[in-house]
């Protein structure tokens, strides 16, 4: 594990390599143009957003959109202990 004081001295370092070497930055993320209302920016969405975005107006009231398969069993489960008798509640 390593120690606070090595941590920091990574930062330093990586801080240090940061400042020296801005070709290779991380170029800044522009916002999107439009009229968003005072004080709101919109920015590109993720590769993940993109998808939930596709996925909810492909089926607007699927609420499984986290699952990537659904199990489907060929024989039925067990009964609870708690159901009442004859499988109807």
């Amino acid at each position: 594990m390593s120690s606070p004081q090595s941590l920091s001295d990574r930062v330093a370092k990586l801080r240090q390599r940061n400042n020296t070497n801005r070709s290779g930055s991380i170029p800044s993320v522009e916002p999107n143009p439009g009229d968003w209302g005072p004080g709101r920016l919109a920015f590109p969405a993720s590769y993940s957003q993109s998808r939930l975005w596709f996925l909810q107006q492909l089926e607007p009231d699927l609420a499984a959109y986290h699952l990537p398969a659904l199990p489907h069993y060929q024989q039925s489960c067990p009964p609870c202990p708690t159901d009442p008798p004859g499988g109807q509640p």
